[in-house]
């Protein structure tokens, strides 16, 4: 009887830890669109600051296994390569309101695919949020043209 009702207890706990994932499709990868390449998309705060939607205004949907295709057009043109990268999520689209925001970290918000001006910024969990992203661009890089083999 003890064995049987361990059994049951010990199915029971593994359901209730895994099968909310295995029924629903919340976690599947979501896309990835391109941001900040069309007028309206996002703004210049200054030459070296960027940011995807004010503070005081609706941020980015933010979905699960989801993100975004961060680009700004006058840096890939200008080879501006991105030096700082800030992600701020809240469980609300206003969150200027409430005040209810923090900087994203961890699993929420993870950057990749970086080159100049442009950035992916995606949220790797199964929760659901708003976000708002902020951009800093460092200098142009500066090609130095072709490497002498013979004077290396």
């Amino acid at each position: 009887m003890r064995r049987a009702f361990g059994a049951a207890a010990a199915c029971a706990l593994l359901a209730a830890i895994w099968g909310p994932a295995c029924t629903d499709r919340s976690c599947d990868p979501g896309p990835i669109p391109v941001y900040g390449a069309k007028d309206g998309e996002g703004k210049l705060l200054s030459e070296d600051t960027w940011e995807s939607t004010p503070y005081d205004a609706d941020w980015l949907d933010y979905g699960s296994f989801a993100g975004w295709n961060l680009t700004v057009p006058r840096w890939v043109a200008e080879k501006r390569p991105l030096v700082e990268m800030h992600a701020y999520i809240s469980e609300s689209k206003h969150p200027a309101t409430t005040g209810n925001f923090t900087e994203g970290s961890g699993n929420s918000v993870e950057f990749s695919h970086g080159t100049p001006g442009n950035v992916w910024g995606y949220n790797a969990t199964c929760a659901r949020f708003y976000v708002r992203f902020v951009l800093r661009a460092g200098r142009p890089l500066v090609d130095a043209g072709p490497v002498d083999a013979a004077k290396e």
